[in-house]
């Protein structure tokens, strides 16, 4: 009976691996150009699925009760031109696109009932970030514990992929190709892997190396800052041409320059990194997807800087009016949408289906390769760009939606149609767990400055749920103190009072602290067994080697 539910439940694992969002597609990319362009699509399915509890959430709590009590416009209503798609600007503004349209007090569609839109704009948006911490949590550990604890690179796993890589569930000629294809690039990854780790170099080679790395990173590090400087000089010269003019042109040229060094630099850094000539190529990959992490998210962090300290100078001197929360959210659309096109027209299009063209007419040039580096970070970055918006903009998350499912489709066919197979062979199941590392330390720095906005920046006093507050947090804080008020109440508010002070938080720290130790001393000790198992085994392989011998 036990065989028997065994055998159910793995056929019912099966099933629903099988049934997994695109994955045919996947497959299809594996078998024909190896694990690397893989995982860059199964990190892309990823954010996806991730995106939608995201919509979900902003839309059901903070957007459908805003649609069922609209507030009263601020401002004339602007006719709809078209540009909205571009700038996310004029009549978007007024719509619940942005923050500065919610409201401040409670919402009453049905009688007897309160929906209070400060907290529940602040709670739907810590409960998506909550959301994203568990998965990225989750994720990032698996893959680790998957690719860098579990697996063992030794001479079986070579074996283990020559007699236990086939699936002998296949049945049709198509699966049953695909499936060999896979196996055999796979094979080339590993034995190419083997071979440079039998390469050694001489000392002067060595130090020849470390030279060129040496000016490299000096050569980035100061292209990198001056970047940064160009964003932030360009962000303070447009503000007041937009706000006077609202030109179409001046409203997307920070977006503009801001995907143009996106596109063309990590062209440049990636010369850069093949120039320090690595021994591995997925050594080449980690350092040139760390440079253009930098990159990107050094820009960024320039934008939010700049807003958030012309946001704290207006609110000391009251010299402006102005809903920097829009503003920003404005901003971050603007960004999410030039990105896109970005992508399509110059990374997909011509990069690659030109390419393809001109191939037939010289011969000498080779199609495209796919460029794991810059795709990945092309998805961290948009979608740390949908982390820092969403606050801003609770419907951003549908614009990233829309963007995964066309990207994921353009990308695939492009790279069937359009690229080649790489000609280094490189080993990418540990490339998921980094591409999920960093991204979650973009998402833990995205809500380090969410945090740094709702504790302590002070609201625009014109528009948003928290006008007239010194803070967002102060929305919380004035209905703990209503609920203190209220007999009825009296407990919640206690408890909420006990949780929130300074010796819980301490005790819990203390608590995860002991369960970091023990577990970190279980982690060394499964180690250490794990060894012994493998020392184990070899040690009995070769007293069976010894027999066969004697026998």
């Amino acid at each position: 009976m036990s065989l028997k539910f065994r055998h159910f439940k793995e056929d019912t694992r099966k099933l629903f691996a099988s049934a997994k969002l695109w994955d045919y597609h996947l497959k299809q990319v594996e078998g024909n150009f190896g694990s690397g362009v893989h995982s860059y699509f199964t990190f892309l399915r990823g954010l996806f699925l991730l995106s939608i509890p995201s919509f979900i959430l902003s839309f059901s709590f903070i957007s459908i009760p805003q649609l069922l009590d609209p507030p009263a416009r601020n401002h004339p209503e602007v006719k709809f031109t078209g540009e909205e798609l571009i700038t996310g600007a004029n009549w978007f503004t007024e719509t619940i696109m942005y923050y500065g349209y919610y409201t401040n007090g409670t919402i009453q569609t049905i009688p007897g009932s309160v929906y209070k839109m400060p907290l529940a704009y602040l709670l739907a948006t810590a409960g998506y970030f909550l959301l994203c911490l568990l998965w990225l949590v989750k994720s990032t550990a698996t893959s680790f514990r998957k690719n860098y604890i579990e697996a063992k690179e030794d001479e079986s796993d070579f074996i283990s992929k020559v007699f236990c890589a086939w699936d002998f569930g296949i049945t049709s000629d198509d699966a049953s190709k695909l499936q060999h294809t896979m196996i055999s690039t796979e094979l080339k990854e590993i034995l190419a892997e083997k071979r440079r780790h039998k390469e050694s170099r001489s000392s002067a080679k060595k130090c020849k190396v470390f030279l060129y790395r040496l000016v490299t990173w000096m050569l980035y590090l100061g292209i990198t800052g001056g970047c940064m400087a160009l964003v932030y000089f360009v962000n303070k010269e447009l503000l007041n041409k937009i706000k006077i003019w609202g030109n179409i042109g001046y409203q997307i040229s920070l977006a503009l320059i801001i995907s143009a060094i996106n596109l063309v630099m990590p062209i440049f850094i990636n010369l850069m990194t093949h120039w320090e000539d690595y021994k591995y190529p997925r050594h080449e990959m980690y350092i040139a997807v760390f440079r253009n992490f930098l990159l990107k998210l050094g820009m960024l962090a320039v934008i939010c800087a700049f807003w958030t300290d012309g946001n704290l100078k207006s609110t000391h001197t009251n010299q402006t009016a102005s809903c920097w929360e829009t503003d920003l959210g404005q901003e971050i659309y603007r960004l999410v949408i030039i990105d896109f096109l970005f992508t399509i027209i110059f990374a997909t299009f011509c990069a690659e289906f030109i390419r393809k063209l001109l191939t037939k007419c010289i011969p000498s040039l080779k199609l495209a390769e796919f460029s794991i580096v810059n795709n990945v970070m092309d998805l961290i970055y948009g979608q740390t760009l949908c982390w820092i918006g969403i606050y801003f903009s609770p419907l951003l998350s549908l614009i990233i939606i829309v963007k995964y499912f066309l990207v994921f489709y353009i990308k695939k066919v492009s790279v069937m149609q359009n690229c080649r197979m790489s000609t280094q062979r490189w080993r990418a199941a540990q490339s998921q767990t980094l591409f999920n590392a960093f991204l979650l330390l973009s998402f833990l720095l995205c809500a380090a400055f969410l945090c740094v906005v709702v504790f302590l920046e002070t609201p625009s006093y014109d528009c948003g749920p928290y006008r007239g507050l010194n803070r967002s947090y102060d929305a919380i804080i004035i209905e703990f103190q209503r609920l203190a008020s209220d007999e009825s109440s009296y407990w919640f508010a206690v408890i909420m009072n006990v949780i929130s002070s300074v010796w819980f938080l301490y005790s819990i720290v203390v608590v995860l602290s002991t369960a970091v130790v023990l577990v970190r001393s279980r982690s060394i000790g499964y180690r250490k067994f794990a060894k012994a198992l493998r020392e184990q085994i070899a040690l009995e392989g070769q007293d069976k080697a010894l027999l066969l011998q004697w026998l």
